[in-house]
Formats: structure tokens, sequence, C-alpha cells
């Protein structure tokens, strides 16, 4: 079985495009030793992380990236049982946000903050909507 987790998270120390791009590298190869996927996102100094994984991989991960000094979880959005891999491709693939909302990294800033704010949804329709979204997330890369 695997489990998908979705959290936000604020940085408490500043991140420039080399601690990135060394942030990226070190989970890339973390999470394929671990049989993890998922992907960042990083807009004005805040993280939005999807990753995937067996459940007690991902956990022994979440327990580590809530341990990391370099930011902060402000919140887990969901943790949801997957019947297979959303993102089997991405040890760790990389968004970052331009300042346009048509631009891969806007679209989905944008839809994760409609499926965040909308905390009256029942747990099934939040699980499809997580997984619309980050279908979606799947789809504008790939365009």
């Amino acid at each position: 079985m695997i489990t998908g987790l979705v959290y936000l998270s604020e940085a408490t120390t500043f991140f420039d495009e080399l601690d990135l791009n060394c942030l990226l590298i070190n989970a890339a190869n973390t999470n394929q030793k671990h049989s993890i996927t998922g992907f960042l996102y990083f807009k004005n100094g805040q993280f939005v992380q999807y990753i995937e994984g067996p459940a007690n991989a991902l956990d022994e991960l979440f327990v580590k990236i809530k341990s990391d000094k370099r930011h902060r979880v402000i919140t887990v959005i969901d943790q949801i049982a997957l019947d297979g891999r959303l993102f089997p491709e991405w040890s760790m693939a990389y968004f970052a946000s331009p300042d346009d909302s048509d631009s891969l990294g806007g679209q989905i800033f944008l839809n994760m903050t409609r499926f965040i704010s909308d905390y009256d949804m029942t747990q099934g329709a939040k699980k499809n909507a997580l997984i619309n979204l980050l279908g979606t997330v799947k789809q504008l890369n790939h365009s």
C-alpha cells in the first residue's frame, strides 16, 4: 500500500537558488533510497510538498522533515492511502513560482490554495479532491 502526504511549511531561514538546489539533490537521493516520490513547490518562503511511498518509509521521512530547523511545518493538509503512485517517476520534482498565475507554478499555487481553504469537505471528497489536484500538477508538468 502506498501512502501520500501533502503539507505546508514556512522557511525559517533564507533560501537562495543554491540552497534550494542542494535541498532538492539531497531529497532526491534520500527519496530514491527509500522508494519515496513526490514534488516540492516553493514561493515566498512557503513550501508545499507532496510525498508518496510505503507508509513506514514515509512516516520515518516525515519525522526527519519535521525536525529540520530550516523550516517549520505549518500544517499537514492530508495523508491518504493510494492504490498506486501518482508520481512514480519523480524522486523529487521541483516547481518554483513565477509571478504570473498562468504559469505552471502559479496554477499549482492557486489550486493548492483552493484545496487547502475548503475545510468543509468530507474525508472521501477531500481524498478525491487531493488526487484530482495532484493529477492537475502532473498534467500541467507534461504540457
